[in-house]
C-alpha cells in the first residue's frame, strides 16, 4: 500500500482539484473576425484523437485503439487513412461540413520530457520562457481600439498574460468540489486522531451527511461545455470580445489510456458544438 505523508497528500489534493478545472480568458481586436484558441493542458496524443489506421503497423502498434471506421464504436473516417476518435462526432460533423480542418504530427524544437516547460514554450510562443502569451502580444500589437480581455475561470493563461490588460472573473460553481472529494478527504484521515475527527465534524457542522460524502449529490461545477457556450456568447455581443483562450484538463492520459481518453474527448466535443451554437452568425 503507497504511504504518504500529509504534505503529500494535501499537494495531491490541491493538484487534483485545481488540475481539473478550465479556464477561459477573452481579449478585444479591432476587427469582427473570432479567434479561439483551445490549450488541452497536459498534451493531448495526437494518434489517439486522429489515428492512422491506414498505416499497415498501426493496429499491432496501438491494439488498444478504436476499431476501423465502419464497425461498431469505430473510428469516424477523414478520406481513407486517417480516422478521428469516435468520441469526437461535433468534429467530425465539422471536417465533413468544410468548417474543420486537421493539422496533425506538428511540433516545435522543444525535446525535453518536461510537459511544464512545453506548455510554457506553446504559450509564449518561443523557445525559451518567457512572461507573456503570444496571443497577449498580438492584441496588444493590433492596429485600432482594443478592448480590454475578461478573463473567466481559475486566473489568466500565459497564452494571455503579457502587454495586454485583463480581467478576471470564476463562476462559483467552479469552486465546488467534485462530490468524492469529500469521501476521499475523510477517508485519507480517517485514522490521523487530529485531523480525522475535527473533518468529519466540520463536514456534519456544515450539513454534509455520509451518504452525501459518498454519493456525491453535490452541486454541479461550472465545466469546459458552460464556459464554451459562455466564450461564445461573449464573442457574439456587438460590442463584445473578439479573442478567446480556454484551457482543458485532464490530457496525461499515460496508463490505460483507451479508457481515460474518452471523457476528455468528449468533453472536448461538446464544448466545442456549445461555442458553435453559442457564436451563431458571429
Amino acid at each position: 500500500m503507497l504511504r504518504l505523508s500529509r504534505r503529500s497528500a494535501l499537494f495531491g489534493l490541491a493538484t487534483w482539484f485545481t488540475g481539473l478545472g478550465t479556464r477561459l480568458a477573452f481579449a478585444g481586436a479591432p476587427t469582427e473576425k473570432r479567434l479561439v484558441v483551445i490549450n488541452l493542458r497536459g498534451g493531448l496524443d495526437g494518434l489517439a484523437a486522429v489515428a492512422p489506421y491506414g498505416d499497415p503497423d498501426f493496429a499491432n502498434l496501438r491494439p488498444s485503439a478504436p476499431p476501423q471506421p465502419g464497425q461498431p464504436d469505430g473510428l469516424l473516417d477523414l478520406g481513407g487513412f486517417y480516422g478521428l476518435h469516435p468520441a469526437l462526432a461535433t468534429v467530425h460533423k465539422f471536417f465533413t461540413t468544410g468548417e474543420a480542418v486537421i493539422l496533425h504530427a506538428i511540433a516545435g524544437s522543444h525535446r525535453e520530457r518536461s510537459h511544464f516547460l512545453a506548455q510554457d514554450l506553446v504559450e509564449g510562443g518561443a523557445e525559451r520562457r518567457l512572461t507573456s502569451g503570444w496571443l497577449s502580444r498580438a492584441v496588444a500589437a493590433g492596429k485600432g481600439g482594443v478592448r480590454d480581455p475578461l478573463a473567466l475561470g481559475t486566473g489568466v493563461p500565459l497564452l494571455l498574460r503579457g502587454p495586454a490588460p485583463a480581467d478576471s472573473w470564476a463562476p462559483a460553481a467552479m469552486a465546488t468540489p467534485f462530490p468524492d472529494l469529500f469521501a476521499a478527504t475523510t477517508a485519507l484521515n480517517g485514522n490521523d486522531p487530529l485531523t480525522g475527527p475535527a473533518i468529519k465534524s466540520g463536514l456534519a457542522a456544515r450539513g454534509f451527511s455520509k451518504e452525501v460524502m459518498t454519493d456525491g449529490d453535490a452541486p454541479t461545477r461550472a465545466d469546459f461545455t458552460e464556459l464554451a457556450a459562455a466564450a461564445g456568447k461573449f464573442l457574439a455581443t456587438p460590442n463584445g470580445p473578439r479573442v478567446a483562450a480556454l484551457d482543458l484538463g485532464g490530457w496525461d492520459t499515460h496508463a490505460n489510456q483507451q479508457a481515460r481518453i474518452s471523457p476528455p474527448l468528449r468533453q472536448l466535443d461538446a464544448g466545442l458544438a456549445a461555442l458553435h451554437a453559442a457564436l451563431g452568425p458571429a
